[in-house]
């Protein structure tokens, strides 16, 4: 099967801002398929200002401003 050229990764939070469960998921997913020299982009929360950092040459993190929410967990017990 052939390697796809890029792929990008959704997610709320992306350590070291945050390390949920999701979050570490997303970070391993993106280390793993970024260390077979595939594209990476990964498009999370954890910035006022949008903000790329380049990891390495196939990796680059997309941080985004988000909107003000309760945490999740107090929102779900709102429920």
């Amino acid at each position: 099967m052939e390697k796809p050229a890029s792929i990008a990764l959704i997610s709320a939070g992306f350590p070291p801002h945050m390390f949920g469960g999701i979050d570490m998921q997303t970070y391993d997913l993106a280390h793993t398929i970024s260390s077979e020299k595939v594209s990476v982009a990964v498009f999370c929360g954890g910035s006022k200002v949008p903000t790329a950092i380049h990891k390495n040459d196939y990796l680059t993190i997309f941080r985004l401003p988000m909107a003000e929410i309760l945490p999740r967990l107090v929102w779900f017990q709102l429920q």
